[in-house]
């Protein structure tokens, strides 16, 4: 499985059958380039705010996932499970849907615009999570501290953090400072900036408990 960190929340999946998957595919509003070309066969969109639901820039006709339920396709399994963009049951910024993508024996999590703490029964709904992509820059979604719990709920071997301040854009969001610095108290280990592409196997998967800073793969140009 390769593992690609486009930018924000907007992560490409490639399983070893060669189709792919992208998630929250964003607008030029939010600062990072779009890229000139985007091509899948599945496209997941967590809610309709312009930075999560451009799936009009993915070409190839993918299949655009925005609901609840299990789907399975082109080897990929996703389960969309509905959450809240805030603390008030979605009365402020409206619902979030987080997936559990499933490929090559690797269960991926992503959390979209998570705004509030996940449930007992979301918990167990999700069920043993391999990486989990996790948003951490406040504002919009949870925070740090937040961040931290959802982690500690889930427990996932791999930890990507998303929709944080860079030095590209997200300049009313906070950067991973104090995210990575509680990812370090609870004994992950940290990789700053380790590459833009990451390749997965169950065989090979990591170890050791890791968060992954990922390096945007567009980034200024």
């Amino acid at each position: 499985m390769i593992l690609q960190w486009l930018a924000h929340a907007c992560f490409f999946i490639q399983n070893e059958q060669g189709y792919t998957l992208v998630t929250d595919p964003y607008t030029e509003s939010i600062g990072y380039p779009v890229p000139k070309e985007i091509k899948a066969d599945i496209v997941t969109i967590s809610h309709e705010h312009t930075d999560h639901n451009n799936a009009g820039v993915v070409t190839g006709n993918p299949l655009v996932i925005r609901t609840a339920g299990t789907q399975e396709a082109l080897g990929f399994r996703v389960t969309g499970i509905p959450t809240d963009h805030d603390e008030k049951g979605g009365q402020v910024r409206g619902s979030n849907m987080m997936y559990i993508i499933e490929t090559e024996g690797l269960r991926i999590c992503h959390c979209g615009d998570l705004g509030r703490m996940l449930t007992e029964e979301e918990t167990k709904q999700i069920g043993h999570v391999d990486i989990l992509m996790v948003p951490i820059g406040s504002v919009y979604t949870i925070d740090a501290a937040g961040a931290r719990q959802v982690v500690a709920a889930l427990n996932p071997k791999v930890v990507i953090p998303m929709h944080y301040r860079t030095d590209i854009a997200g300049d009313e969001l906070d950067g991973p400072e104090a995210f990575l610095e509680y990812m370090t108290q609870d004994e992950y280990a940290v990789s700053m900036h380790h590459a833009k592409t990451q390749e997965y196997t169950a065989a090979d998967f990591p170890k050791r408990y890791k968060v992954l800073v990922m390096e945007p793969t567009c980034g200024k140009e």
